[in-house]
């Protein structure tokens, strides 16, 4: 075999590889695609992960389907690339939406040998090399963390960075929180210079500030108006036992609002007596 032979042979093998390689997941998204089009629920969770399949079985098969439906309708869907990491990989794709190209990312775990979807997010518009959303997903250190962020995805945060922790804190989601934690992300983290503790007590969320107290976060963290946890729930008569759990892991009852109160007055304001007692018992 001459050398040029020889050259255009093992190029011919490269392509071929890649060709295979690049085929490994996009015909299940393809597959998974037609079952979502066909109405077929059934069909389509076939090729989801195992949590994803339990999240979408408290649903009935067509809030599921729409569930499933990410964006639609694409048109021209192609494979673009695939990134494969041991049991996780990402697989990238393109399609003209609403005439414009738009480009998916669809997160896939390894079951038991088989590729399974975890999540799916779109960019209406957005080129592959484009890097996506300004905020990262922490990277995970530990198969624990790797977990956490899988369940994440399957829970419905195809993109799960810091800001949901708070997001999750706020609308009381405590098992996101504590998956949020387990991936690793700090119990202090802020969105908007709120942190995760003081906005889930603003909000009224009580048992995600018992969690977070426990999970070890900074009790005296203040939010863009020098306002603690504490200060938060003072003025909410039925959360003195948050009150006393706050003051019992440290809380600090001197801090002061942007308007100048400090927890004791809010309570005061609000005529919460108990949670006044509570406080005062602290100073």
């Amino acid at each position: 075999m001459t050398r040029g032979l020889r050259f255009a042979f093992f190029c011919a093998a490269a392509i071929v590889a890649a060709a295979l390689h690049a085929g490994e997941l996009f015909p299940i998204y393809e597959s998974y695609q037609k079952a979502i089009a066909q109405g077929d629920a059934a069909g389509a969770k076939f090729y989801l992960s195992a949590g994803r399949r339990a999240q979408l079985s408290k649903m009935s098969s067509s809030a599921a389907l729409s569930e499933m439906d990410v964006l639609s309708p694409k048109e021209n869907l192609r494979a673009h690339e695939e990134v494969i990491e041991g049991d996780d990989a990402t697989l990238i794709v393109r399609a003209d939406v609403a005439e414009n190209d738009s480009t998916g990312r669809i997160q896939f775990v390894k079951e038991q040998g088989t590729w399974k979807i975890l999540s799916e997010m779109w960019d209406l518009g957005g080129a592959p090399e484009d890097e996506g959303p300004s905020e990262k997903v922490r990277q995970p250190e530990n198969d624990a963390q790797r977990d956490a962020l899988r369940k994440l995805r399957e829970m419905g945060f195809p993109h799960p960075t810091a800001n949901f922790l708070v997001m999750s804190a706020v609308q009381g989601n405590l098992e996101a929180v504590k998956l949020f934690v387990a991936a690793g992300y700090s119990p202090d983290t802020k969105d908007r210079e709120s942190p995760a503790i003081v906005s889930a007590a603003m909000f009224g969320q009580p048992h995600v500030v018992m969690y977070l107290i426990e999970a070890g976060a900074d009790v005296n963290a203040v939010d863009d108006v020098n306002t603690t946890a504490l200060m938060r729930l003072a003025d909410k008569c039925d959360q003195t036992a948050t009150i006393k759990a706050l003051l019992k892991a440290g809380a600090k009852t001197h801090f002061k609002s942007a308007g100048g109160a400090d927890a004791a007055q809010l309570a005061e304001w609000s005529n919460c007596t108990d949670n006044v007692k509570a406080i005062r018992a602290k100073k």
